[in-house]
């Protein structure tokens, strides 16, 4: 099976080829991980009761974490 033909939608090269662009997705990438580190802390030191929402929101905390870590250390 032969690779897909490059195009301007699918080449990383021609999609973040601009620095613009690639500033703006390494600054995302920054603010999306410490909004995630902020939630997670904020969470856990909740003194709330609702122990089902506080543990979905610190889940997709962890899980927005660890794709973003995945996505900058790819």
């Amino acid at each position: 099976m032969s690779p897909p033909s490059p195009s301007g939608v699918t080449s990383t090269e021609d999609l973040l080829g601009w620095r613009t662009l690639r500033v703006a997705v390494w600054v995302m990438a920054l603010v999306t991980l410490f909004a995630n580190v902020v939630v997670i802390f904020c969470r856990a030191i909740s003194r709330k009761d609702n122990k089902i929402l506080k543990l979905f929101v610190k889940n997709l905390a962890v899980l927005g974490h660890i794709f973003t870590l995945r996505f900058v250390y790819d």
